[in-house]
């Protein structure tokens, strides 16, 4: 189940999109992203920040991960909030329901938040495939369109947030099976943590469909 909904940043228009699992006993409301903060260095851009106050209702306890940070383990029902960089990339949320073995994608963009010059690396991810093993479009795999640039991790998920695969190869390739076994048909999360060409750590993340 898709959300999008609009949100006020920087002066500007940015869109908040929820990917919800079913049976996932979280809903997340965005109250407010904030305007940027230069931290007193206006021609500094590399250490500009906003802040995202978002509200969790959730029927447990739960944790907001971003990049490599943990936030929580927070109470059922709480409005939480987080200082991100202002890279002008969009960031993205794993909500973590504890104990419930599921979670959302939040991803928030902040638009231009900051001066810092805009990702120059293509990445090319399919969204579908087939791995019925008739040797057409049987496996799913990741092209960079950069010489200087790198996939540091990917990661497959499934509806009920269990990691199906996972690679830290440049060439992430996915032949559809977890645990040696075909997965099910249906829709699938990746979440991929790159270099850019500037060297900056950077996440991409969105969904594969798995037919046969």
């Amino acid at each position: 189940m898709l959300f999008v909904s609009t949100v006020s940043n920087c002066n500007e228009t940015g869109a908040s999109v929820l990917i919800k699992f079913i049976d996932c006993p979280i809903e997340v409301e965005i109250i407010q992203i904030n305007d940027c903060d230069n931290n007193g260095t206006p021609l500094d851009d590399t250490d500009d920040v906003y802040t995202v106050d978002l509200y969790v209702e959730s029927d447990t306890t739960f944790q907001i991960v971003h990049e490599m940070n943990v936030y929580g383990p927070f109470e059922q029902n709480t409005q939480a909030t987080l200082s991100l960089s202002a890279d002008n990339v969009p960031d993205t949320l794993m909500i973590e329901a504890i104990g419930k073995n599921c979670f959302l994608l939040e991803v928030v963009n902040q638009n231009n938040c900051s001066l810092a010059k805009p990702d120059s690396l293509k990445i090319i991810v399919p969204n579908i495939f087939s791995p019925n093993g008739d040797n057409i479009n049987d496996e799913w795999f990741v092209i960079v369109e950069s010489d200087t640039s790198k996939i540091l991790e990917c990661s497959i998920f499934d509806r009920w947030g269990n990691k199906v695969y996972y690679s830290n190869d440049n060439n992430p390739i996915w032949n559809g099976q977890y645990q040696q076994n075909p997965v099910h048909a249906g829709v699938y999360i990746y979440v991929i943590t790159y270099i850019d060409d500037s060297l900056i750590k950077k996440h991409k993340s969105g969904d594969i469909t798995v037919i046969y």
